[in-house]
């Protein structure tokens, strides 16, 4: 009876363990499927706009222009019998006119480029769709794991739940393998012991996280302590709220009496449980 009873309890603790884990990679894949889902997305062809698309007009479109055009004009330096304004003037007239004519000459360059534009054009929109398909495969697969995921979790919950050897308050790795490890260890002749003495186990690992943080705020008096002796003018004013702390501290300490009592009620209960169930 006591090896089943072990055997039991590191079943479901193995049982709680894998739950925990595929909880954690289920999350995982919720947050991989969004990205990648995210990924997939595409836009149509026709809106679709593409940096190999601009690269390529910033490229060609100013060599059409200057072979249609020629360069575009440069302000000189003035020449006999020419005034500074006047050639200033000249310029601003040969740029104005070589910018109207840029924009008569710069829509035959999408005519004449129009199917080079478009290989360009389709080029890129192919590898950003092939992207899209392996993410949205991945996006599937994903899918697939989650649904698996749930599905195994679901399974666990129920075994978890029909677990009645022990009290539902118990039912965390740590607890069950503490449990098991008092009966293989020769700590406890029965579940029943085991279940006592992990009773106490709890209570003293919450004492010592309350007695730890006592020990915390018991230095920070003492630091304030040391802060009074340089500053003897808000002595008094220090002293009370020192006053306020330690009957907050003495509370806590009653209410640490308190649990102990509680710890021990519980753990009588639990034997009892144990002992009409077992």
């Amino acid at each position: 009876m006591v090896n089943n009873d072990v055997k039991q309890l590191k079943n479901m603790a193995e049982n709680i363990q894998r739950k925990e884990e595929l909880i954690s990679k289920l999350n995982s894949s919720r947050e991989l499927l969004k990205k990648y889902m995210d990924a997939s997305c595409m836009p149509s062809y026709e809106t679709f706009e593409c940096k190999e698309l601009k690269d390529y007009d910033n490229k060609n479109l100013p060599e059409y222009i200057e072979k249609m055009l020629g360069k575009p004009p440069v302000e000189g330096t003035p020449r006999f019998f020419e005034t500074k304004k006047k050639m200033r003037k000249k310029y601003l007239e040969e740029l104005k006119n070589y910018k109207d004519a840029i924009q008569r000459v710069a829509p035959n360059y999408y005519t004449a480029y129009s199917n080079e534009r478009e290989q360009v054009k389709r080029k890129a929109y192919e590898e950003i769709q092939s992207y899209a398909d392996r993410m949205n495969s991945y996006a599937n697969e994903q899918k697939e794991m989650i649904q698996k995921y749930e599905n195994e979790i679901k399974e666990l919950n129920q075994i978890i739940e029909e677990f009645d050897l022990v009290k539902k308050q118990s039912k965390d790795v740590v607890h069950l393998n503490e449990i098991a490890s008092f009966i293989e260890e020769g700590r406890a002749d029965n579940l029943e012991e085991a279940l006592y003495l992990s009773s106490f186990s709890d209570l003293f690992r919450e004492v010592e996280k309350n007695m730890a943080s006592l020990k915390q705020e018991m230095e920070k008096i003492h630091e304030k302590v040391n802060y009074l002796e340089d500053d003897v003018d808000d002595f008094d004013y220090e002293i009370e709220d020192m006053k306020k702390e330690f009957e907050s501290i003495n509370e806590e300490i009653s209410g640490l009496q308190s649990g102990v009592n509680d710890a021990i009620d519980r753990a009588d209960q639990a034997y009892d449980y144990a002992v009409s169930n077992g």
